[in-house]
């Protein structure tokens, strides 16, 4: 997985950023603290994670590690297949400086299968959590 992303910003739109990192974009979908350090030309480095749904995927970056959360509650290793259960925690900057951040938490599942000796995905799902 990719963690960390250290390059320079080609584009930024309200819907994501374009980071070149050795000759190769990625777009990431940034918080909103990351999309205002991320100015066209400048280098950043974003911290990244890769959220993987059934019918699509999302990278999520972020400027600083504060911007979200990631707790692991467990791993269940079954023979050939795995489950692992965590909560992801985003913090949204908002733009009075009088109100608290927001927080929203999810409960995330990924269901990993060994194939020839190697872990892949194999499916997951989301579900908002309950709780601050």
């Amino acid at each position: 997985m990719i963690s960390r992303l250290r390059g320079e910003v080609v584009t930024r739109s309200p819907t994501g950023v374009v980071l070149d990192v050795a000759g190769v974009g990625y777009l990431v979908n940034p918080t909103d603290s990351a999309r205002r350090q991320a100015e066209p030309g400048k280098e950043v480095v974003l911290e990244t994670y890769l959220h993987v749904r059934e019918d699509t995927r999302v990278r999520v970056a972020r400027a600083t590690i504060a911007d979200f959360e990631l707790s692991f509650h467990a791993i269940e290793v079954h023979g050939d297949a795995a489950v692992v259960y965590y909560i992801i925690a985003v913090i949204n900057s908002t733009t009075s400086s009088n109100a608290a951040p927001d927080k929203t938490r999810a409960c995330i599942t990924h269901t990993w299968i060994r194939d020839r000796g190697a872990w892949r995905l194999a499916g997951g799902m989301s579900r908002p959590s309950e709780g601050g």
